[in-house]
């Protein structure tokens, strides 16, 4: 079980691989971010993308299903205060072989609560040499 006190400064996590199909992309977008460019064939190919691209809310959903099954199943985690900053820096495309790493970028125990650690996390996403999202977010610990 991953508790506080097993996550150091530097510590990285690199998660499995992640990759979006036209379908997938469709669906998800169809019911949380109905953009043409991330529902329609022909109005994706017209757009400034020029071909379909996943919502970036999908892409943080993709990668936070990794992180969740890879790093907090089975850890002490107690959810989280938020994010500090979510970035999309370049689309992602249906079949993109996605690569994320979890970087612990600072530790400390909460003043009001000091039964609980916060471990904050920068997450960033490539396809290749392209960073795709990067986000800083912070989660608690026992």
């Amino acid at each position: 079980m991953r508790r506080y006190e097993d996550f150091f400064i530097g510590q990285v996590f690199n998660l499995e691989r992640a990759s979006l199909s036209a379908e997938e992309i469709k669906e998800f977008a169809g019911r949380w971010d109905p953009q043409p460019f991330h529902v329609d064939d022909d109005a994706a190919r017209g757009s400034i993308y020029g071909g379909l691209i996943a919502s970036g809310m999908h892409t943080l959903c993709s990668v936070m299903g990794n992180f969740t099954r890879e790093v907090l199943v089975g850890s002490t985690c107690m959810g989280s205060p938020g994010m500090r900053e979510l970035r999309f820096h370049a689309p992602v495309r249906p079949g993109d072989g996605i690569k994320s790493q979890a970087e612990v970028i600072a530790l400390r125990r909460s003043e009001s609560r000091p039964e609980l650690g916060i471990v904050e996390f920068l997450w960033t996403s490539h396809n290749g040499d392209t960073t795709v999202m990067t986000a800083s977010f912070t989660l608690l610990f026992t």
